[in-house]
């Protein structure tokens, strides 16, 4: 399964930027009320993905500082 697969049929694709904190993408997860989100390269193109567990296993459980961390600390690559 690939990632076209899991969002064809999705009429929203949610996505941050590399450079988003970890603290902003909590935010913008809980916003939007998503467990994940596509992360983007400077390109456009999907270099990875964020998710709930991702924080709460590197940044949370780990107690490390979201505000200073970048999603690309933490998000997982191998999709």
């Amino acid at each position: 399964m690939n990632v076209a697969d899991l969002i064809k049929h999705r009429s929203e694709v949610f996505s941050v930027t590399e450079e988003t904190t970890v603290h902003d993408a909590a935010r913008y997860l809980r916003d939007r009320k998503v467990r994940s989100a596509g992360v983007l390269g400077r390109d456009g193109r999907v270099v990875g993905v964020v998710s709930q567990s991702d924080i709460s296993d590197r940044v949370a459980a780990e107690n490390k500082c979201p505000a200073w961390m970048r999603v690309t600390e933490i998000m997982s690559r191998d999709w």
